[in-house]
């Protein structure tokens, strides 16, 4: 039988609903593949926005301080790149304002890899921005992409690799991981540097909000000789240190080194290090199935 307490009853204005409060947030997904709003793809020139939740976004009309909904095409929303080779991008659903019936998308690029050129704010939850010359409806944030490349050949990538497209809203969990081909190698140096000396061996995203958690561990194996350890661990944003999940092993380990955080708005990456403790020659160890895999939510 249903237990209430009439203390945690409170009178609301269920009139008040539909004018001053969003019966829902977007519903689509940004996705580099014209069908399939969960796909990995590499290379990309156009980007889409396809339905997945639901069919539906919400827009903020200023001049009549109402929310309003526009339908997601059944077969989304298109966009290609644009021809600035911008680094960040903020894609954003917008109307004509006056012309109630449009319904499109459009870009703003960053200021650089971690600062945005606009500020967001939020109107009842919902993440919003204002158009420039301060028309309505305001525009709703639906998700930022990275772009590689320049030289008006700027491509998209959304790859277990590069997480570069980030949703704000219907976040899915998907895989991100960089194991090291190559079977095994040699490195006498104390100073940190790169796994196998290799950038490939990274976790590259893209965070639109600046609170999601990178979960990422790192597996990795050497033989050592007697009174010699390996040293593992992991350097977000820089190739030079370690600055989470420092390990290390002697004889033959294998090891696992782990990160668990926020890294924060904007682009960042989580690159794999090795280094050795005392003097001597161990051999690392790659196999084509060691390195980096983890859980990244875009």
């Amino acid at each position: 039988m249903p237990i209430s307490n009439p203390a945690n009853f409170v009178n609301v204005n269920v009139s008040d609903l539909q004018t001053n409060h969003p019966i829902c947030f977007p519903g689509g997904r940004l996705t580099l593949s014209a069908t399939n709003p969960i796909a990995d793809v590499s290379g990309a020139t156009t980007f889409y926005y396809l339905p997945y939740a639901h069919g539906v976004v919400p827009f903020w009309n200023n001049a009549l301080s109402v929310w309003e909904y526009r339908p997601i095409p059944e077969a989304g929303l298109s966009l290609t790149r644009p021809t600035e080779n911008p680094r960040i991008v903020d894609v954003f659903a917008t109307t004509r304002p006056n012309e109630p019936n449009t319904f499109g998308m459009d870009i703003q690029s960053w200021t650089n890899d971690t600062t945005r050129f606009i500020p967001m704010f939020r109107k009842n939850g919902v993440p919003v921005v204002a158009y420039t010359g301060g028309e309505t409806p305001l525009r709703t944030y639906l998700g930022s992409i990275r772009f590689v490349g320049s030289n008006g050949a700027a491509t998209m990538m959304d790859t277990v690799t590069q997480r570069f497209v980030f949703n704000a809203h219907n976040r899915v969990k998907k895989r991100v991981l960089r194991y090291e081909p190559t079977f095994n190698w040699t490195y006498t140096g104390t100073p940190w540097r790169q796994w196998n000396n290799s950038s490939l061996n990274r976790i590259e995203i893209v965070d639109g909000i600046g609170s999601e958690l990178l979960d990422l561990t790192f597996t990795a194996r050497a033989i050592c000789p007697a009174n010699v350890y390996a040293q593992y661990g992991l350097g977000v944003d820089t190739n030079a240190n370690v600055t989470d999940s420092y390990i290390n092993g002697n004889g033959d380990q294998t090891v696992v080194a782990r990160l668990s955080r926020v890294l924060g708005l904007g682009y960042h990456y989580c690159q794999a290090m090795e280094s050795v403790a005392t003097p001597g020659t161990p051999t690392f160890f790659g196999q084509g199935y060691l390195g980096l895999q983890g859980t990244w939510q875009c």
